[in-house]
């Protein structure tokens, strides 16, 4: 029973524009123990699934900032070693960015990785998980991102402590250990083992468990992207409830620590990752499946044998512990072994056959829980099997053959399986790996590896502005143009999807420095270029125009632009000095009965000069505060002041 509580932190977020943010964190507590209990039989397993609705439209947050529209939430596992999520619904426009972080991990996904329909995050360290959702604000409503479930890590992953209770039940033997004598691959690597190794790959199943597994070359060699694992590792649990449900997998390309150096996890943001397949066959302890997706350059196709011939010596290449690359020798001559195998037909009625293995013991390191599915390669590099159990031991001294009995590691032998449909338990129950590996039916039974695909050049992008100073409201004309991209991306002062070459004009609407960035893609990475420009804002500017004051004429203009309070109190000036410099003009004016032609000056009682009155012609200001002028004593004009 799960309760879901809310607590509201003040925190640095990795996501905030600035530099402190207020995010609620999701609390989801649950009894780690009696989960733990359940799943520790299974020695390849490390977490367990936690049932938790999130979506997009209902929990986290939404902001706009900018045009762009960024959704935030955060959520923790109290108790959990490990967070990851399954997002069972997902739908993202092409400029999407989806990032999960956890600690100082950042995993970042785009809609072109994901696609639509479903996800497997990474799995990151720790029991806190922040996710951020950015896309452009006009596209917020084709967005859906729904999460049914996170998993809880109890097992420590690349040396990080396991849960108290795990701890406790490996210390009372109910859970398993890791052996001592680990190999790492990087120390024993060769020119001829060199390609199965980067064959070789890490599965992890509904981020619950995880399995080894070899990448193989079928005879056309068209690089089809078939996978060899261990038919046991659908079941996560451990409880014998497999699942050909291969959309749950997620492949680890490459993981590897240089020699010398403690062996890494997998779970590594510079680990390459691809998610997806489809169950192509099911026979005994071997699964076959599909890459839903193109793996990373730098893989290789690798070959295999299933005539049944005899082995000597040979080594195996894997992933124990969701590990880095590890390896394994083999010594001596392989044990070829039949056992019965019992299983449940699609009717549930029971039924047996018979199934084979190679046993075998190591001279140099050795195998544990997470390898399972593995390659076993002979001494011409060509796979003869896939691990399905091992006992975990180490070399002796002298390293001691193989026999039916005592063993280091058994693999389901190839040509036990290759052509089989006799696993009545089969969701595929009439497809076998021979029509995969070998789809011209030439009866082919052995087959040399081949490098994988040659990536193409990087792309590079140029990208101009011009002109690169202006004012807001006027405009910059961006051109672009990259070589051997697939596709390209606006971000910072403009967004959306955009032709590998072209021009665009670009208006801002603020002032300030604005950076346009265009990144262009392909297979081999992506490439960016950004041009800045500066937006100056509008002048402010203000006159009161130009007046004469001779003979008839006379008058007021007005400036551009708008103004304030002060352009307002320069002007109410510039008019009184005007009727300071009229007054004192009039003064030398003819008086006479109607010869004064006094312009420029309102009077409510019209303008009294040694007792006569005359009218003023003109305004020069709305509503100005008039006084009268006064007669001096003498008889002569005189001006008063202005009260």
């Amino acid at each position: 029973m799960k309760t879901i509580q809310s607590a509201t932190i003040l925190l640095l977020s990795l996501f905030a524009r600035d530099a402190w943010a207020t995010a609620t964190i999701d609390r989801v507590s649950v009894h780690l123990e009696p989960l733990i209990a359940e799943a520790a039989h299974n020695p390849a397993a490390f977490a367990v699934p936690v049932q938790h609705r999130v979506t997009s439209g209902e929990s986290g947050q939404w902001n706009e900032i900018d045009g762009v529209a960024t959704w935030t939430y955060w959520v923790r596992i109290p108790g959990a070693v490990s967070i990851s999520f399954h997002a069972d619904s997902l739908q993202l426009p092409s400029d999407a960015v989806l990032t999960a972080a956890a600690g100082d991990q950042v995993y970042v996904y785009t809609s072109k990785q994901l696609g639509s329909g479903s996800m497997w995050s990474h799995i990151a360290s720790g029991d806190t998980l922040s996710l951020r959702l950015s896309l452009p604000a006009t596209e917020r409503q084709a967005a859906t991102l729904s999460i049914d479930e996170f998993e809880a890590g109890y097992r420590g992953l690349g040396g990080a402590a396991s849960h108290p209770y795990y701890r406790a039940l490996v210390d009372q033997g109910v859970a398993a250990t890791t052996t001592s004598c680990v190999e790492n691959y990087e120390c024993d690597k060769t020119s001829t083992n060199d390609g199965p190794g980067r064959a070789t790959m890490a599965i992890v199943i509904a981020n619950q468990s995880e399995c080894s597994g070899t990448l193989l070359n079928d005879v056309p060699g068209d690089y089809s992207n078939y996978v060899l694992t261990a038919r046991h590792c659908e079941d996560p649990t451990g409880n014998g409830h497999e699942n050909p449900d291969a959309s749950r997998l997620t492949f680890y390309w490459n993981a590897t620590t240089a020699c010398g150096q403690t062996l890494a996890t997998i779970y590594s943001s510079a680990t390459g990752t691809t998610s997806g397949a489809t169950t192509l066959v099911e026979q005994m302890d071997g699964w076959l499946v599909k890459l839903a997706t193109q793996p990373p350059f730098g893989v290789y196709y690798a070959g295999w044998d299933a005539t049944g011939a005899s082995i000597v010596g040979g080594y195996g290449i894997h992933h124990a512990g969701a590990n880095a690359k590890q390896f394994v020798e083999w010594y001596g001559q392989a044990v070829y072994q039949t056992a019965t195998f019992n299983g449940t037909n699609t009717s549930g009625q029971q039924f047996q056959t018979e199934t084979a293995f190679w046993n075998v013991n190591p001279s140099l390191g050795s195998i544990s829980h997470g390898a399972s599915g593995s390659g076993f390669f002979d001494a011409n590099n060509h796979l003869v099997g896939a691990l399905t159990s091992g006992a975990g031991t180490c070399p002796t001294s002298p390293p001691t053959p193989p026999s039916a009995k005592s063993f280091g590691g058994s693999y389901t032998a190839l040509q036990v399986i290759y052509n089989s449909t006799i696993d009545q338990s089969s969701s595929q129950p009439t497809a076998t790996i021979a029509q995969y590996l070998d789809p011209g039916h030439t009866g082919a039974q052995t087959n040399n590896g081949k490098e994988g695909p040659t990536p193409p050049p990087a792309p590079t992008v140029t990208m101009a502005a011009a002109p690169t100073s202006f004012t807001v409201g006027s405009s910059t004309t961006l051109t672009w143009s990259s070589t051997n991209a697939d596709s390209c991306t606006a971000s910072g002062g403009w967004s959306g999807t955009k032709a590998t070459s072209g021009s665009a004009k670009q208006t801002p609407t603020a002032s300030g420095t604005v950076t346009y960035t265009l990144t262009c893609s392909n297979a081999s990475g992506s490439a960016s270029k950004g041009a800045t420009v500066t937006v100056n804002p509008q002048s402010s500017s203000s006159s009161g125009g130009s007046s004469s004051s001779s003979g008839g004429s006379g008058g007021g203009g007005g400036g551009g632009g708008a103004f304030g309070f002060v352009g307002l109190a320069g002007l109410a000036l510039a008019a009184l000095v005007r009727q300071r410099r009229r007054l004192q003009f009039s003064r030398h004016a003819p008086w006479g009965a109607g010869s004064t032609n006094y312009r420029g000056f309102r009077s409510d009682g019209g303008l009294h000069c040694n007792g006569r009155t005359f009218s003023a012609s003109r305004r020069l200001l709305p509503n100005p505060t008039i006084a009268k002028l006064g007669a001096a004593a003498s008889g002569s004009p005189t001006i008063a002041k202005i009260g």
